[in-house]
């Protein structure tokens, strides 16, 4: 279960095809140059932030980097790469058209062929700003979870959004960047990304 629940700023959307980032306040300039919203306790390798839709008692997770399972040390293996949510990026494969809908232990996976990414070395964010969808998939991606309260608003289907990129670099160079897959703007006042702290 979560133990922060981090909401977007007010009026916050994301284009068709668009992405949006969520950086630390003190990261490097390039960095902050694209970035959407700032947010100061982004992981230090071990923390779990997902994606997801709905109220905080009813929501369902879209996507996520790491997990709210407990300490997994310094941080999650990543494609066969011990700890690799910390001290590098994680960029998602084009092949990957949604979220893991919670299953961060098969979009980690545990090779470079049955992983959802591409694990790049510290302080890489040659790809910060935008996400290239194209490739055949590997695998089929999985179904979305049937949402936990039918009351809840749905304004884009689920899997519309993700996580395409994730930093833990040097200092505070830290930042999350969300992906608009979908054909319309996604008014992000129905989404949050809750976090734990290991």
């Amino acid at each position: 279960e979560h133990e922060y629940w981090n909401t977007f700023d007010a009026g916050a959307t994301i284009a068709p095809g668009a992405v949006y980032v969520i950086c630390h306040p003190s990261a490097d300039a390039e960095i902050l140059a694209k970035c959407d919203e700032e947010h100061p306790y982004l992981s230090n390798g071990d923390d779990g932030y997902c994606l997801v839709q709905g109220p905080e008692d009813a929501y369902v997770m879209i996507d996520c980097v790491g997990d709210f399972n407990g300490d997994p040390g310094s941080g999650w293996d990543v494609c066969g790469e011990a700890s690799a949510t910390k001290d590098k990026t994680l960029v998602r494969k084009s092949s990957v058209m949604n979220g893991n809908y919670g299953d961060w232990t098969a979009s980690a996976g545990t090779t470079a062929d049955d992983c959802e990414w591409h694990v790049k070395d510290t302080d890489d964010w040659s790809n910060l700003g935008f996400y290239q969808m194209g490739e055949t998939s590997p695998s089929p991606s999985p179904s979305p979870p049937i949402p936990s309260s039918t009351t809840s608003p749905s304004p884009m289907p689920l899997g519309s959004l993700f996580i395409s990129e994730y930093a833990e670099g040097s200092s505070n160079n830290k930042y999350l960047e969300i992906y608009n897959a979908g054909t319309e703007t996604v008014d992000l006042s129905g989404y949050a990304y809750p976090s734990v702290s290991n």
